[in-house]
C-alpha cells in the first residue's frame, strides 16, 4: 500500500497465519496489486555486468533490449535509464542479490554491484556520483538495494538517489539513519523496508520503530514483515537442506539462516516492484 506522499504513516504487509502456503500467496495478491512490476520472467540471456570506472570494484549491468539505430548504446529505448546501486551484506558478494538484479533488468533498470563491503558513506556517495555520470544512465532516477550490513549504508543520508531498499538491515540500530537525512531532508523520499518476523537480528518490534521513526522524519516508508522468515531468507544456501550461520549485520556475532527459496522469488519481486513504480520516468 502506497503513503500519500505528505503525512503518512509507515506501511505494513504481514504474512497471514496458517504456513507458508498461505503466506505465499497473500504476497503474490499484493504483487498482482501493485502498479508497476517486473516483467515476468527474467531476461534469458541473463546478467551481462561489464566493468565500471568508480571509486571501488564495480560492475554495471543494462538492460537486454534490442539494439536501436539511433543511440544504440543510451539504453532502453535509445534514452538513459533508471539505475539502482547494490550493496551487499558485511561478507561481500555472493548469490543473493542475482535474483534481484534478474528482476530489476526484467523491469528495465539498470544495476551497478559494488564489488566491496562495509564501504563508508562518503565512498558509495562517489559511486553514485560516478554512476550519475554515465551517459546511458538517468541522474534523476537512481535508486540503492542493500542487504543486512549493506542495507544500513543503503541509508546513508548524503547518497543523492530517489529511492532506497533496506533487507533486513539491523533494525535496533537502523533509527539513527533518521538522524542523518538526505541533503534534501527525509521528506517524501521512498523507503523499502523488508525483514522477516523469525529474524533473530531483527526483531519485528525493532523494525516497526525504525520505520516509525524514519516515516517522523518524513519518508515514505513501506514496511514488509514476512512471518516466519528468518535473517536471509534469500541466501541460496548452497543446496543445503540444513540452517546455516551469517554475521549479524551489527557485528555482533553470527544469526540463524534458514533459505527460502520460494520466498527469496516473491522478495526480488517486490523489490523490482518498488523501484519500477519510484524510479518511473
Amino acid at each position: 500500500m502506497r503513503c500519500p506522499r505528505t503525512g503518512c504513516q509507515p506501511s505494513s504487509l504481514r504474512v497471514p497465519r496458517g504456513g507458508r502456503r498461505s503466506h505465499l500467496a497473500g504476497l503474490l495478491a499484493w504483487l498482482a496489486a501493485s502498479p508497476a512490476l517486473a516483467a515476468d520472467e527474467p531476461p534469458a540471456a541473463g546478467i551481462r555486468p561489464e566493468r565500471f570506472a568508480g571509486p571501488v570494484p564495480a560492475t554495471l549491468s543494462l538492460p537486454l533490449v534490442p539494439p536501436l539505430p539511433l543511440s544504440p548504446h543510451r539504453g532502453r529505448f535509445g534514452r538513459p535509464v533508471a539505475a539502482v546501486v547494490l550493496l551487499h551484506d558485511s561478507l561481500g558478494p555472493d548469490p543473493r542479490g542475482e535474483a534481484y538484479a534478474l528482476q530489476l533488468l526484467g523491469a528495465g533498470i539498470a544495476v551497478l554491484e559494488l564489488l566491496e563491503a562495509g564501504l563508508a558513506p562518503p565512498v558509495l556517495a562517489e559511486a553514485v556520483r560516478a554512476l550519475a555520470a554515465d551517459p546511458r544512465i538517468d541522474a534523476a532516477r537512481l535508486g540503492v538495494l542493500g542487504f543486512g550490513q549493506g542495507a544500513a549504508g543503503a541509508l546513508a543520508g548524503e547518497l543523492g538517489v530517489a529511492a532506497r531498499a533496506a533487507i533486513y538491515p539491523g533494525c535496533a540500530a537502523l533509527a539513527a539513519a533518521a538522524q542523518r537525512p538526505p541533503p534534501d531532508g527525509w521528506d517524501g523520499q521512498p523507503v523499502l523496508l523488508l525483514h522477516g518476523g523469525a529474524d533473530q537480528a531483527n526483531p519485528p518490534a525493532a523494525c516497526i520503530a525504525a520505520a516509525g521513526r524514519l516515516a517522523a522524519a518524513g519518508a515514505v516508508v513501506h514496511r514488509i514483515e514476512y512471518r516466519g522468515a528468518s535473517y536471509a531468507w534469500d541466501h541460496p544456501g548452497f543446496g543445503l537442506d540444513h540452517r546455516l550461520l551469517l554475521e549479524r549485520p551489527d557485528g555482533g556475532g553470527r544469526v540463524e539462516v534458514r533459505p527460502w527459496p520460494a520466498l527469496a522469488a516473491v522478495s526480488a519481486a517486490q523489490v523490482a516492484a518498488f523501484f519500477a513504480r519510484e524510479l518511473a520516468p
